[in-house]
């Protein structure tokens, strides 16, 4: 896995995003693995993802980038709450945030020595 963050701009606020260790153990303790949290996130039967599974992921991910800053910079940060989830998805927009959680899983699971990058 690569340590990696991105970063979204909502309004004049920047929000850091990471995909790490702790979020997929976040993963399989809400959803039981990895496989049931994708199928979450994309469901099988073509039907669309709920919008709790999608909040709950963004603001992992989230949280995860505030709290690997906040321990690089010596900051103090506050997580964001599922209601300011909210709002950020709603002025990013849904399908955005869908393919930036993709983005960001395929790119932080890939290993340094990956040949595909």
């Amino acid at each position: 896995m690569l340590n990696i963050i991105k970063r979204i701009k909502c309004g004049d606020v920047e929000y850091p995003l990471a995909f790490t260790l702790n979020v997929m153990e976040s993963i399989q303790d809400k959803y039981g693995s990895m496989d049931a949290w994708g199928k979450a996130m994309k469901p099988e039967d073509g039907k669309e993802p709920k919008i709790k599974d999608i909040k709950w992921t963004f603001q992992q991910c989230i949280n995860e980038g505030i709290d690997m800053e906040n321990e690089e910079k010596g900051e103090k940060r506050p997580f964001v709450t599922e209601k300011q989830v909210g709002r950020i998805i709603s002025s990013i927009g849904v399908t955005n945030i869908g393919e930036l959680i993709r983005q960001l899983t395929i790119e932080s699971t890939k290993t340094e020595s990956d040949p595909n990058p």
